[in-house]
């Protein structure tokens, strides 16, 4: 056997050897790559779960604070007329924000009701938040990541022979 074919032949045996032993340190030591891996897949639904929970909850205090100073703005603008007008309004707009949020409210459970149970699956902690107060939903609804991360996997729970829809249309909710 002359250099040539030892050379031919050795190298790929070398080669071979060393990614046997690289593949079983990385299969059995402590710190391998199989291991790091493991414990990455491991921690990366909780960090994403953990992350959709808090900008749910970051877009639910958004909102909270506009609608606080709309309403102080309505209350600052009452308080400039007449004293039966500040009553007579207030009311009014109290009759009308309880019908608005019993109408809401209704709207919220209906569209709940076939989806609670999904969301339970993929988002338990979301899941109780909307069971406390369903009108979180329209917010959650149209938000983009919602859209893009979260629908996708309840779709999938529920099947593809399922027709209703998480979006709003020009005419309304559709479900």
């Amino acid at each position: 056997m002359d250099a040539e074919t030892a050379l031919l032949l050795g190298v790929p045996v070398v080669l071979s050897i060393a990614i046997g032993v690289q593949h079983f340190y990385d299969r059995f030591a402590p710190n391998g790559l199989y291991k790091r891996t493991e414990q990455r897949t491991r921690t990366i639904p909780a960090a994403i779960g953990a992350e959709v929970e808090n900008s749910f909850r970051r877009i639910y205090a958004e909102q909270e604070i506009k609608l606080k100073a709309e309403a102080d703005a309505m209350m600052a603008q009452a308080s400039q007329a007449d004293r039966s007008l500040q009553m007579t309004m207030t009311g009014a707009l109290g009759n009308a924000a309880q019908l608005q949020n019993k109408t809401t409210r209704m709207m919220a459970e209906a569209m709940l009701g076939q989806w609670l149970p999904a969301l339970r699956m993929v988002l338990p902690s979301v899941a109780e938040q909307l069971e406390e107060n369903p009108e979180l939903i329209f917010g959650i609804l149209d938000n983009p990541y919602f859209k893009k991360h979260v629908e996708p996997r309840i779709r999938g729970y529920l099947g593809d022979n399922n027709t209703a829809q998480l979006t709003s249309g020009a005419g309304g909710w559709v479900g």
